[in-house]
């Protein structure tokens, strides 16, 4: 599986999840 990253609120997601969000901005 990818890399974990953590949210500020303490949610675990993938990094395919961040990429999006960074996307997004």
């Amino acid at each position: 599986m990818s890399n974990i990253y953590r949210k500020k609120n303490g949610v675990y997601i993938n990094e395919e999840e961040v990429l999006l969000k960074v996307k997004m901005i």
